[in-house]
């Protein structure tokens, strides 16, 4: 009997350390499917966190785009103003050039028109005085 007994103890024992060893192995596996879930949480986030700076330099990039198309628009237009403000000076140039000339031609006429007045006048005395 007492054979017996330390052989069913023994079988209880075997049976208890198979079980220790069972649940070890379940510990072992539940313990590394946590580390792989959490491995992939870390990468997904991880990826989320990378798709997310994508995103915002993908948003800088076009708003950095959308101001040199504001800055070449405005470079235009400044440009276009100062051609026409150019042209409006070198109109204005060549009608003040022009009223210029008028003005001198005016100026040469009257001189000339004075010069005959005296030239008349001299020639009225002269004849006067030949008489």
């Amino acid at each position: 009997e007492k054979q017996q007994a330390i052989r069913a103890m023994e079988s209880i024992i075997h049976a208890k350390e198979i079980e220790k060893q069972e649940n070890i192995r379940k510990l072992k596996e539940i313990t590394q499917k946590m580390g792989t879930e959490k491995r992939q949480i870390i990468q997904q986030k991880e990826k989320e966190k990378q798709l997310a700076i994508q995103a915002k330099e993908t948003e800088v990039q076009r708003a950095l785009e959308a101001m040199e198309i504001e800055k070449q628009q405005a470079l235009k237009e400044m440009q276009a103003e100062k051609d026409q403000a150019i042209k409006t000076m070198e109109a204005e140039k060549k009608q003040a050039i022009k009223s210029m000339e008028a003005l001198v031609e005016l100026k040469e006429r009257q001189i000339e028109a004075k010069s005959l007045e005296m030239a008349t006048k001299q020639c009225q005395i002269d004849s006067k005085q030949q008489e």
